[in-house]
C-alpha cells in the first residue's frame, strides 16, 4: 500500500510539472497505452488521474488549459507534498519550505514571490522578518481576523538573498498555488510582487500597469476570481513613498469584501 501511494503521488508530481510546462495532453502512442496498462495494473483500484489523457497535442499556437486541482487532495495532504518536493533544484539549498499559512476558508489570499533565507528565519516566516510584521499591519488595517486570510508564497522554497526568479522554478511551484486556489475558493487574490502578478495572471505586464485594478484568475470549474496585484512589503521598506499608492489597492479589496457581507 505505501509503495502504491509513494507512486501515485510520484505520478501526479511529474504530471503536474508537465502541465505546469504546458504539456496539456499526451499523444495515444503504443508505448504511452503500454505504459498506462501497466501502470493501471500496478495501482489496480487507485483512482484515475485527471491529468491523464491519451489524446492528440494541441495545435500549435493553441494555448492549453490550465491545470485542474488533483481530485481528493487535501489542504494537510498538499502541505505535505510541498514539504517534501523535490522537483526543482531548490530543494537543494532550501533551508525550509512553506505552503502557507492561515485560514482553511479565507476571503482573502495574500501571493508572495518568495522568502528570502538568513539568519533569525523563522520557521513560520513567509514574507521576511520586517515584511511579515508589515503584512500583519496591512491585515489588521482591513479588519480582518488571521481565519480570514491565507498568506503564501508562488515560490515554496526559501531562497537566498541574490535570487532572481527561474521559469523551471516557477513552473514547478505553480501547480501547487493552482491546487491552494482550488482548495481555499478566496473570494478575493491580493498578489504581492512582480513575480506573483504575472505568473498569476499569466502575463508579461509590468506590475506598474496591473495595480491599482482588479483582474481575473480563472479556476478549474470555469469561474473566476477577483486579483488585485500591488507591491510586495520587500519593496516598501525600501520605498516607503510607495506605501500610499499600495494601501489605495487594499482599500479596494476591503471595499470588495466589503460589499460581499
Amino acid at each position: 500500500m505505501k509503495t502504491r501511494t509513494r507512486l501515485l503521488k510520484s505520478m501526479r508530481s511529474l504530471i503536474e510539472y508537465h502541465h505546469s510546462c504546458g504539456i496539456a495532453h499526451y499523444s495515444s502512442t503504443p508505448q504511452v497505452r503500454s505504459g498506462l496498462e501497466a501502470l493501471e495494473r500496478c495501482v489496480s483500484g487507485a483512482a484515475e488521474s485527471k491529468y491523464i489523457r491519451t489524446e492528440t497535442l494541441p495545435k500549435p499556437g493553441e494555448k492549453p488549459p490550465k491545470p485542474e486541482a488533483v481530485g481528493g487532495i487535501s489542504m494537510e495532504e498538499l502541505t505535505a507534498e510541498v514539504g517534501g518536493c523535490r522537483i526543482c533544484p531548490l530543494h537543494e539549498s532550501r533551508m525550509t519550505s512553506t505552503a502557507g499559512r492561515g485560514g482553511k476558508s479565507p476571503h482573502l489570499l495574500i501571493v508572495g514571490d518568495w522568502l528570502v533565507h538568513g539568519p533569525g528565519l523563522q520557521d513560520d516566516g513567509l514574507f521576511g522578518a520586517e515584511q511579515d510584521r508589515m503584512l500583519d499591519n496591512m491585515i489588521n488595517a482591513l479588519g480582518l481576523a488571521p481565519g480570514d486570510v491565507f498568506v503564501t508564497n508562488i515560490i515554496k522554497c526559501s531562497v537566498g538573498a541574490s535570487y532572481r526568479a527561474a521559469t523551471e522554478h516557477l513552473a514547478a511551484c505553480s501547480s501547487y498555488l493552482d491546487q491552494q486556489i482550488a482548495l481555499l475558493r478566496p473570494a478575493v487574490i491580493c498578489t504581492m510582487g512582480s513575480v506573483s502578478s504575472q505568473a498569476l495572471l499569466n502575463t508579461e505586464d509590468s506590475l506598474i500597469s496591473l495595480r491599482g485594478e482588479f483582474h481575473r484568475y480563472r479556476i478549474a470549474d470555469g469561474s473566476f476570481i477577483s486579483v488585485m496585484p500591488t507591491f510586495h512589503p520587500t519593496y516598501l521598506l525600501k520605498n516607503p513613498e510607495m506605501k500610499k499608492p499600495t494601501w489605495s489597492d487594499l482599500q479596494k479589496i476591503g471595499k470588495f469584501l466589503a460589499q460581499r457581507r
